[in-house]
């Protein structure tokens, strides 16, 4: 997620980048991480793991709901964040998400061979797709992730609709930024930032990998906004 990032925003932050629990990667869940699972908790134990106080956070894509989840339940401990790839779930966004997703991974995604996973990553950036199609480990990593991907595991991480006061609270600490073609920006994302009057910033021809597909221009506004 972070391999065209990490070493620039490392001269700048000491960078964490734990993976999502229940998603494809390297943490495995315990026995706790079931139906009323908690990402507050969750996200509590590795920042008390990790030692940290108070943090930053970038998140892209559900990381950028996490980053604003979290945000509303510990404001003690988060400073600002940055969403990418991703919008403030108000009101009827939410009980749209699912819908939204089969219409953007599928059929794609139920056909993890090479050839679809790059048709999908194609369909999900804006001009420079070849970030992923022509980088072979990212393409190595995509396919795995995609056949891999276990959507029950991923059910645990509940996305609820924030209250017009929880939006309140998250505007002034968050950034979001988001690609114009983006297919979730199109199906209601964009809208929904500028509605809410969210401080957001939009590229053109950049699509749901912006910080891939972008990764200096992103650095910088990452950079700038948390420094």
């Amino acid at each position: 997620m972070w391999v065209y990032n990490a070493a620039a925003l490392g001269q700048h932050f000491r960078v964490y980048a734990p993976d999502t629990l229940g998603g494809p990667g390297k943490s495995v869940p315990d026995e706790r991480y079931r139906k009323g699972f908690d990402d507050a908790l969750w996200l509590d134990d590795v920042l008390d793991g990790l030692g940290l106080e108070q943090v930053s956070i970038a998140g892209v894509s559900h990381g950028g709901y996490l980053a604003q989840y979290y945000l509303l339940q510990r404001p003690q401990r988060v400073r600002r964040i940055v969403c990418m790839a991703a919008s403030v779930p108000a009101g009827s966004e939410t009980s749209r998400s699912m819908k939204t997703m089969l219409k953007v991974f599928f059929p794609e995604a139920a056909f993890p061979t090479q050839r679809m996973v790059k048709r999908l990553l194609r369909k999900l950036s804006g001009d420079n797709s070849a970030a992923f199609t022509d980088n072979p480990l990212i393409l190595t990593h995509f396919t795995a992730l995609m056949k891999g991907y276990n959507n029950m595991a991923m059910g645990f991480h509940m996305v609820r609709p924030f209250t017009p006061e929880e939006i309140d609270q998250i505007r002034p600490h968050a950034l979001y930024l988001m690609g114009d073609a983006d297919p979730f920006a199109r199906l209601g994302g964009k809208d929904a930032l500028l509605r809410c009057g969210m401080n957001a910033k939009f590229f053109a021809r950049a699509g749901h990998g912006i910080n891939h597909e972008l990764p200096r221009e992103i650095e910088r506004e990452i950079t700038d906004f948390l420094g």
